[in-house]
């Protein structure tokens, strides 16, 4: 009597294999559910071989998502602070963030001359506008630059929903042949494939936490310079960064000049000795060639 039921498992398990990899063949297939309704009715006979009443047999139900932001919104900002608003500038940072219901994720100060800090504050999504605003007046400063970007993740969010109700399924239906598992190694079969399945469906809520942590709390990053206590940057002006080319540019002609020098005047003065020694040589050379020469016949 229990081995049609020790045969309805076996054969459970490998039409349960075949719907998980078509569920995992694309999102598309797994989003409309077909996969999952699919390897249910295949296996809702085996289960019913097995005594399965009928209220056991639960279709299975969509639900809509929750209306969440599905935009990862991040932005960086770069700060020129005065000298005596650096170390304030880094405590109103903080205010903001908790202000707003946010968090400081992290905060760096280098001490050099000048000073520079890097905040990143997470803020929630709707009120990213509110914090850009409060963070962009930090220490009275001014902003030197600026950008912001989002990132649409909700065609994702569908997809990973689809494919965790349709691996959630598949594992209510494995728990249920593991009652029904008379054999050892159709234990061990079940076992596996439930394992498996269960390996996929914590991976897919983790990565769902993620897009959720990242779309609910917005990352701002705030890059923050120290400059003296007129607000100018410790940065060279133009007329000092003219000045320095042009000293520069100076210094470069000069050292040409001396290179050149060291190569041309050795050569001057090695030609200017040879054109001495022929003049003193030639003269006598060219009289005695002069008197060796027979006259011409008249």
């Amino acid at each position: 009597m229990r081995a049609p039921v020790a045969f309805g498992v076996v054969g459970a398990i490998v039409a349960l294999s075949g719907a998980v990899g078509c569920s995992g063949a694309g999102a598309s297939d797994s989003s409309t559910g077909g996969g999952v309704q699919g390897g249910v009715a295949e296996l809702a006979p085996m289960l019913d071989s097995g005594g399965t009443t009928g209220g056991e047999k639960q279709a299975v139900k969509l639900a809509l998502p929750e209306a969440r932001s599905t935009v990862i919104k991040t932005a960086r900002l770069s700060l020129r602070v005065k000298s005596d608003q650096f170390s304030k500038a880094i405590e109103q940072a903080q205010d903001v963030a908790t202000e707003l219901g946010g968090l400081i994720l992290s905060t760096n100060v280098l001490t050099a001359e000048p000073s520079v800090a890097q905040v990143v504050v997470r803020v929630p999504a709707n009120r990213f506008n509110d914090a850009l605003k409060d963070l962009r007046r930090l220490g009275g400063g001014t902003v030197r630059s600026e950008e912001i970007s989002g990132q649409d993740v909700g065609q994702e969010f569908v997809d990973l929903e689809a494919r965790e109700r349709n691996l959630t399924a598949q594992q209510n239906v494995l728990l249920r042949l593991m009652d029904r598992a008379v054999t050892i190694s159709d234990t061990i079969r079940v076992q596996n494939e439930l394992s498996r399945v269960q390996g996929q469906i914590e991976q897919i809520r983790g990565r769902l936490i993620y897009l959720h942590d990242q779309a609910d709390l917005s990352t701002i990053s705030v890059s923050m310079r120290e400059s003296d206590a007129t607000g100018h940057a410790d940065e060279p002006g133009e007329l000092r960064q003219a000045f320095n080319r042009a000293w520069d540019g100076t210094v470069a002609v000069v050292t040409g000049v001396i290179v050149g020098a060291g190569i041309v005047l050795p050569v001057a003065l090695l030609l200017g000795l040879g054109l001495f020694v022929a003049s003193r040589v030639w003269r006598p050379v060219r009289r005695l060639i002069e008197k060796l020469t027979p006259p011409p016949v008249g």
